[in-house]
């Protein structure tokens, strides 16, 4: 059997670990609504917004970081900053939270 070099580990056990992170953020993205907040969540990030701060949603391709999978995206600004989202459905998405004027 073929052994592989100590030094080796490390550096697999750390690309396991990336890839792991990686996974869970592609995997686990969503968005909800209930309390009087929305959040979006991806991986082990979480961004609360409350609803009454939201002063705008609108189309965007931004290619910020964000916790969207998508480059169709939405913005949604806020007191507390801008952030992209990318549902499947974005009229469905905004007619179901109230988002349409």
């Amino acid at each position: 059997m073929l052994e592989a070099p100590r030094d080796v580990w490390p550096g697999l056990v750390v690309a396991l670990l990336a890839a792991g992170m990686v996974a869970w953020i592609f995997t686990s993205a969503c968005y909800e609504i209930g309390e009087g907040y929305f959040v979006a969540r991806s991986g082990p990030f979480r961004f609360r917004r409350p609803l009454g701060s939201i002063s705008r949603v609108r189309t965007s391709r931004n290619m910020i970081s964000s916790p969207a999978l998508s480059l169709d995206r939405m913005e949604i600004q806020s007191r507390a900053g801008s952030l992209l989202i990318s549902p499947r459905d974005k009229a469905a998405f905004l007619r179901a939270h109230g988002f349409q004027r």
